[in-house]
């Protein structure tokens, strides 16, 4: 295949991946937006509702639940790897029900860590009984939302993009947000805390329900390959899992700190800023609700230039969303924190702060993402988010070097299908020559035809000479997925610091 027909063709695909995302976007921001705003409603109901102390208490005890619900959705991301490439419904549903046996087992055993850890992180911050009620009582749902958030997660992988913003963006947060009315009229902040895991529980089983109805998905441990299935899914989350602690941890770790050295309404007001500084994100969040089966299906099909181009021209997208609503958003500070309360308007000046820490972490786009979904989960241990530790060689070399090297072999590739056997033979047999010429190894030369490609696959220098580097992140180019991930494959390992 020429490059003008190479170039076609990434232009077709790219084309397809654009649409597919953009549908997806599309039907998801306004979705989103609307999840924000009971969000925010939700929010603005109970601290008007109750005291800035009392908010900021069990504000302090769901963030604890949502730090464990992150470690234990660290197995969820291999659904939307491994959903989009099942080779039939029995592989799916192994798949479905496997990842979510594991991501809700893993909720279980962090749910009942934190019921009875609840006294003595009551003991260690120093807030008293309340806080311990508030403590026990996320923990014991904290199975309940990772279940929702499963259930999220198989519409994803399926793309069911009606599905999962009626059900995620919609349908929770407006259940939410009833139960908050049912605990401000009720004058008990502890009912709130009980009822919002158990309407996540039945959005999660609505969910499925009609996952079950409309796809025919089916629960299904066992089966044809169902242990390699289970090996590989583990092999693959394991990493993810490990890598999501230290992200978590840089993310939300801070809230035990605050805990133990801030006042319930210090807790409260950090929350408010957080939450506004989130609404930022909506142009990433819209762009990233179908990015994950989208890139998979194009690395599973080795559309590696699509691919490239895809995280470009979403990411340029992304900042430009970013910045256009970071700017209201500091402009009318004052105005935004008093819909909260008149407590929340003394910290206005703070809300810009959280802004830019969103626009900043917006600005490299679906890094992660990218990483996860081409296998290249263990960069995630290196780098959090994408960020690679620098190798020494340029970043921008990465990206024609490797687009060259994929061309000559696809084009050998086919060379070979057209020419039959023989001219496979043949290629082989030149290609092990011209190695063993190279390396001074007679032996190579002498290998049967394919496992001199093997040979050359195992002599070839370590991956990870390539970087990613700080402005490559911020101003995406078209080369930019090769410098991220060129340097990886499935099988090989992340280089040293």
């Amino acid at each position: 295949m020429t490059e003008a027909e190479l170039s076609e063709d990434a232009d077709a695909r790219l084309a397809d991946a654009l649409e597919r995302v953009a549908h997806g976007a599309v039907v998801s921001v306004p979705s989103l937006l609307a999840e924000r705003l009971l969000v925010v409603a939700f929010t603005a109901l109970l601290t008007n509702g109750f005291s800035a102390a009392a908010y900021g208490l069990f504000v302090l005890a769901r963030r604890g639940q949502r730090f464990l619900a992150m470690l234990a959705l660290g197995f969820r991301s291999g659904l939307s790897r491994y959903l989009p490439n099942a080779a039939d419904d029995a592989e799916r549903n192994l798949v479905a029900t496997f990842g979510s046996l594991l991501v809700v087992s893993s909720a279980v055993v962090f749910g009942v860590a934190l019921f009875l850890a609840a006294p003595t992180v009551a003991q260690i911050a120093g807030e008293g009984a309340a806080f311990e009620a508030f403590v026990r009582a996320f923990g014991l749902g904290l199975p309940g939302l990772v279940w929702l958030r499963t259930a999220a997660e198989l519409l994803r992988g399926l793309e069911e993009v009606w599905g999962l913003n009626l059900a995620l963006r919609v349908g929770f947060p407006a259940l939410q947000l009833g139960a908050a009315g049912a605990g401000v009229l009720l004058g008990d902040l502890l009912l709130v805390a009980v009822a919002v895991p158990v309407v996540a529980v039945v959005a999660g089983g609505v969910t499925v329900g009609w996952l079950a109805r409309e796809r025919g998905l089916r629960p299904q441990l066992f089966g044809v390959d169902a242990s390699a299935l289970h090996r590989r899914y583990a092999r693959y989350t394991l990493p993810l899992f490990v890598g999501n602690i230290a992200t978590t941890v840089q993310r939300l770790g801070f809230y035990p700190l605050i805990a133990l050295f801030l006042t319930g309404t210090a807790g409260g007001v950090f929350a408010v800023g957080a939450l506004v500084g989130l609404l930022v994100r909506l142009p990433l969040m819209g762009i990233n609700q179908f990015m994950p089966p989208v890139a998979a299906a194009l690395h599973g099909g080795d559309h590696r230039e699509a691919l490239s181009r895809l995280y470009g021209a979403t990411s340029r997208l992304v900042l430009v969303g970013v910045t256009g609503l970071s700017v209201p958003a500091v402009v009318f500070r004052v105005e935004v924190m008093a819909l909260f309360g008149p407590t929340f308007v003394r910290y206005a000046d703070l809300l810009p702060a959280f802004v830019l820490a969103q626009w900043v972490a917006c600005a490299a786009g679906s890094v992660g993402i990218l990483l996860k979904m081409t296998d290249n989960q263990r960069a995630l241990l290196v780098g959090g988010r994408g960020t690679l530790l620098d190798r020494g060689a340029p970043a921008a070399d990465a990206g024609p070097r490797q687009a060259a090297r994929r061309r000559r072999a696809a084009d050998r590739h086919r060379g070979r299908r057209a020419g039959g056997r023989s001219g496979s033979d043949r290629c082989d047999r030149r290609d092990a020559s011209r190695a063993g010429r190279v390396r001074g190894d007679p032996a190579v030369a002498r290998l049967r035809p394919g496992r001199a490609a093997a040979r050359r696959r195992a002599d070839r220098p370590l991956p990870g000479d390539h970087r990613l580097t700080t402005s490559s992140a911020v101003f995406p180019r078209r080369s930019t997925y090769e410098e991220l991930a060129g340097g990886f494959t499935s099988n090989s390992t992340v280089p040293s610091a």
